[in-house]
């Protein structure tokens, strides 16, 4: 995943930047020794913020996130739909954004330790069995860093 930043001042705890112009680049659905190339991409704008813990550390965040990654699954077209979900007033399942969290490194301008939040919206949609993903589920985890480039210059008083 890559973005850019404009270069500006802003506070802790304040929306840090707007992103609209995500890049996701080798993305797959890895089940077992199977691998499914997937396309990503963004489907809302997407704030970044910036916390300074009580300690501080950075740590980054990615408000707003509705993410769709469309592929073929044994051979039939499919379109993963990432975000969270919620119910409406009738008790349908609705998806809305989400989020995901990490620490920042300001040595190397990375975020690690990656939480999300991200379910398998009920706008997906397969014809084939998706391996490894149930709908409503909540799926924390990620695997690898975040890493800014250019790097980020941030600092605190």
């Amino acid at each position: 995943m890559s973005f850019e930043l404009k270069s500006g001042k802003w506070k802790p705890r304040f929306r840090m930047a707007k992103i609209t112009n995500m890049k996701f680049s080798g993305c797959a659905l890895r089940n077992g020794s199977d691998e499914i190339p997937l396309t990503v991409t963004q489907d809302t704008p997407v704030w970044l913020m910036l916390v300074i813990n009580d300690d501080g550390t950075f740590a980054m965040r990615f408000e707003g996130v509705l993410l769709n990654a469309t592929g073929r699954i044994e051979g039939q077209p499919c379109r993963l739909r990432f975000g969270g979900f919620a119910s409406d007033d009738t008790g349908e399942r609705v998806d809305i954004p989400t989020n995901a969290s990490g620490d920042y490194g300001k040595e190397n301008s990375e975020i690690s330790n990656l939480v999300t939040t991200f379910g398998l919206s009920p706008k997906t949609q397969c014809s084939a069995p998706i391996p490894g993903f149930d709908l409503f589920n909540i799926y924390l985890g990620t695997s690898g860093n975040l890493k800014f480039n250019p790097p980020q210059k941030i600092t605190s008083p």
